[in-house]
């Protein structure tokens, strides 16, 4: 079990504050149990996990706090499984400002299970892009301070003391890409010098919502930073980040947008074994939510990257393009919703596709099953997943 400084403190304060005699916390959360098959034979379990989600929250006066709390047994690997504090923080509101100090979640963007704006958290690639993005996001460390007194404005400055990075399938995993272990990336040092800060403003005007964000921050992914002969190749690259979204809403139509610079991405080379090359990045992602009634809703997006300065020094293309459909219908009062998103690569014409029914037996208690589909070639970022098709089922009972 890892209890994070920031965590600590904010328990410590939780327990300064709490008024003499209180009665039981009130405790809510889930119990949740996943099961994944792979298609292909031999037709392994690709996932089987049962995880408790314990939640609880109270306040005095102008401080609150929040804890939640994961305890999973993953049925393939024991070693995975773990007791883990998922959220732990505390809140105080002001006049016209708020702060919130401990683990959480900070989510920037506005897409549909896309990240372009949203990267303060760290992602969990261990099963790669079949688990919802509420999932792969993780908790960080953090101070959150926001300023909302001059009503239609909000300033939020964010600091994190310290990286974290994503985390990454193990050598043995199915989800991993290449053959062989690779060498242990070297992280930061644990100071405040190698924190991380972030800005945003937004704006609630009437008929837009518009953010501006920037923030100096570490790639969360590892880049070969020396040659593989050297005994630490692997490391991670600053970043500086500037980024907007709008969001307007049209009738029964919700048009979107987000735009993204990285001063420096990491790319690799035709040279095996040499080092990434760091060269400016840009995202731009355009999307649309359209509502036309009777429970359809139907979500398109389109996003591009461009490398700055491209001179065909990486192997990677100048630009890349993708594209993603979400269908969703709801049936029976609602009790059964059938969805299916669906995600395209331009250059390597590869896709990952995910078709899902959930049903709500009773208050609480979903029983879901669907299909996550990888077909393309090999060296598509979804096609060299295509053994990894899968069929799953989930049974979700919250409390």
């Amino acid at each position: 079990m890892r209890l994070p400084p920031l965590a600590v403190a904010a328990c410590v304060l939780l327990l300064a504050t709490a008024p003499a005699g209180a009665g039981p916390l009130p405790f809510a959360g889930y119990l949740e149990t996943r099961h994944a098959v792979q298609v292909k034979s031999p037709h392994e379990f690709l996932a089987s996990e049962t995880r408790l989600r314990l939640e609880t929250e109270g306040s005095r006066d102008e401080a609150s706090f929040f804890a939640s709390v994961n305890a999973s047994e993953n049925h393939i690997d024991e070693e995975s499984s773990e007791v883990r504090l998922h959220e732990g923080y505390l809140d105080y509101a002001g006049d016209g400002w708020d702060v919130r100090a401990g683990r959480q979640i900070i989510i920037w963007g506005n897409s549909d299970g896309l990240q372009v704006t949203d990267v303060l958290c760290p992602s969990d690639l261990t099963e790669y892009a079949t688990r919802d993005l509420d999932e792969i996001r993780m908790p960080i460390d953090a101070v959150n301070l926001r300023y909302t007194g001059s009503g239609d404005l909000t300033i939020e400055t964010v600091l994190i003391p310290f990286f974290e990075p994503a985390k990454l399938p193990e050598a043995d995993s199915p989800w991993r890409v290449g053959t062989g272990p690779d060498p242990t990336p070297t992280e930061p040092e644990k100071t405040l010098e190698n924190g991380e800060v972030g800005v945003r403003a937004s704006w609630f005007l009437p008929g837009v919502d518009l953010t501006f964000s920037w923030a100096r921050l570490w790639n969360d992914l590892p880049a070969q930073v020396a040659a593989d002969t050297d005994p630490e190749p692997l490391g991670y690259r600053r970043t500086s980040f500037a980024g907007m979204t709008v969001s307007v809403p049209l009738g029964s139509l919700v048009v979107r947008g987000e735009a993204a610079w990285f001063s420096s991405g990491s790319f690799p080379v035709a040279e095996q074994g040499a080092p990434d090359i760091e060269k400016p990045l840009i995202k731009a992602l355009a999307g649309c939510d359209w509502y036309p009634g009777e429970d359809w809703t139907f979500t398109v997006q389109a996003l591009g990257e461009h490398i700055v300065r491209h001179n065909e020094d990486t192997v990677q293309d100048e630009t890349r393009g993708l594209l993603t459909l979400r269908v969703a219908k709801k049936l029976f009062r609602e009790k059964l919703e059938l969805s299916n998103m669906g995600y395209v690569t331009l250059n390597d014409q590869d896709l990952f596709n995910r078709f899902e029914a959930d049903y709500e037996i009773t208050d609480g208690f979903h029983a879901m099953a669907g299909a996550d589909l990888f077909a393309g070639t090999r060296s598509g970022i979804y096609g060299r997943y295509k053994d990894n098709t899968q069929i799953w089922v989930k049974a979700k009972y919250s409390f």
